[in-house]
């Protein structure tokens, strides 16, 4: 099926632009005596079983998109008639069974685990998943978003709190699934060495290489280090049937939240959501919280979250108490 014909925000061009160039560079690198499109896009095709299902579309939307942009619509359209059949299979089961929290024990595991690795190893595979674990454990934040982190030292206008202070491109902006372009949440009450690993992911995420210190995209980069985090996951903790991966860290980081008494509103604020009910819904429970210090909502922007949950619950209490009058 062909893709519908979006209209795509400068910045969106720009991200298709650059992912269609890495893999355009790395065809050449492959195959220095060839510059023809169809065996490149044969090669790309090709590429398919060693890439997930969504980072397959992106690749292909992104090609297709720079071919337009370079008047060769034909090729452009080839692209886009290229089956997703045979990218990279998951299982329909995996979020049952990925764990949506991580108890005190298992954060103090991965995190010596990782320093261990660190100072044992040449690689910086320790480093960057040790800054990236720190990273969402702390703020919370989608992986996809932390290329887009900001990290300020003094405080916008746009804040209202204690320096430093981040701000994140909402992952979900674009398809009205969060409040805003941007969240802005305030850091000044994490640890140094927190905020520094946070410095470093962001770092890494807008240089990302290939294992041969080669540039590649941020999508590729990401999909190859949580592989690498599953199996590091997966040598500490042999006997676990729950999988445990970056994402649960949001999941905890939310947990978290809830049990040191934020609201459903300001947790919104803080990890991107555009209401009040998905945390309620999809995330770590209250009851799995652990108290560590915490990042700050943007008070100014309270009023965008759509109180969903609350205004649910509020209704059902007037009519109770109305019940009870009765």
């Amino acid at each position: 099926m062909l893709q519908k014909e979006r209209n795509l925000a400068d910045k969106s061009k720009s991200k298709y632009v650059r992912t269609a160039l890495i893999q355009i560079k790395r065809f050449k690198r492959e195959n220095p005596d060839s510059s023809d499109w169809l065996e490149f896009i044969i090669w790309f095709n090709n590429r398919k079983a060693e890439l997930c299902h969504s980072t397959w579309r992106n690749y292909k939307a992104s090609i297709a998109y720079y071919l337009k942009s370079q008047d060769e619509h034909d090729l452009a359209y080839k692209v886009e008639t290229l089956s997703n059949d045979g990218t990279l299979h998951k299982s329909d089961k995996t979020t049952s069974i990925k764990k949506k929290s991580l108890t005190i024990s298992e954060v103090e595991k991965i995190r010596e685990s990782l320093k261990g690795m660190v100072n044992s190893s040449n690689s910086d595979t320790g480093k960057h998943l040790l800054a990236f674990f720190e990273c969402i454990f702390a703020i919370g934040n989608r992986p996809t978003e932390i290329p887009s982190i900001i990290y300020y030292e003094y405080c916008p206008e746009e804040f209202e709190g204690l320096p430093p202070v981040l701000r994140i491109t909402n992952g979900k902006a674009t398809n009205g699934r969060s409040f805003d372009e941007f969240r802005y949440i305030g850091i000044s009450e994490l640890p140094e060495k927190t905020r520094l690993l946070i410095k470093y992911a962001v770092a890494i995420a807008n240089n990302p290489v290939d294992p041969q210190g080669n540039p590649t995209s941020y999508d590729e980069f990401y999909t190859l280090l949580s592989r690498k985090y599953g199996a590091f996951i997966k040598s500490i903790f042999p006997k676990k049937k729950q999988l445990i991966t970056l994402y649960t860290s949001r999941h905890q980081c939310i947990a978290n939240m809830k049990n040191a008494g934020y609201s459903l509103a300001e947790i919104a604020l803080v990890v991107g959501h555009g209401n009040d009910v998905t945390a309620s819904e999809h995330y770590g429970k209250k009851r799995y919280g652990v108290k560590v210090k915490l990042p700050k909502h943007n008070p100014k922007d309270l009023p965008k979250i759509k109180l969903v949950y609350s205004n649910k619950v509020l209704k059902l209490n007037k009519n109770k108490t109305l019940k009870v009058k009765q």
